[in-house]
């Protein structure tokens, strides 16, 4: 088998496109070839946080997940050692094991924030 290197590594950043206006900081999720916008209530499709705001049609960098702390605006209260999953508005909320999709959990709060606050995570 040939040698492989990844293109993107965990962590690192990525140009996407914006198929709709996004703040930087808010979860995005793959919505087509390069393309990216806010993500929805419980994707699963989840890709990273982009480094600024774009408008659609615009380029934008991405963060992908990797073993480093993130931020993001609580929807409702989440508690640090909640699992989070996508909320509406790229914003994230507590994760239910059980009722949540597992597939839909994005990561771990290491900090506590109120609804609408910054909660510091660890992407899963």
């Amino acid at each position: 088998m040939p040698d492989f290197t990844p293109p993107f590594k965990p962590g690192h950043a990525v140009t996407f496109t914006a198929s709709a206006a996004v703040t930087g900081g808010q979860l995005v999720e793959v919505t087509g070839p390069m393309q990216v916008g806010p993500a929805a209530a419980g994707s699963a499709k989840v890709i990273g946080q982009p480094g600024h705001d774009a408008t659609a049609g615009t380029p934008v960098t991405v963060h992908l997940p990797g073993k480093t702390v993130t931020a993001a605006t609580a929807s409702g209260a989440v508690t640090a050692g909640d699992h989070v999953k996508a909320a509406a508005g790229g914003r994230v909320a507590k994760f239910t094991p059980g009722t949540d999709a597992e597939t839909t959990r994005v990561g771990l709060a290491i900090t506590t924030a109120a609804d609408g606050a910054t909660v510091r995570l660890i992407p899963a």
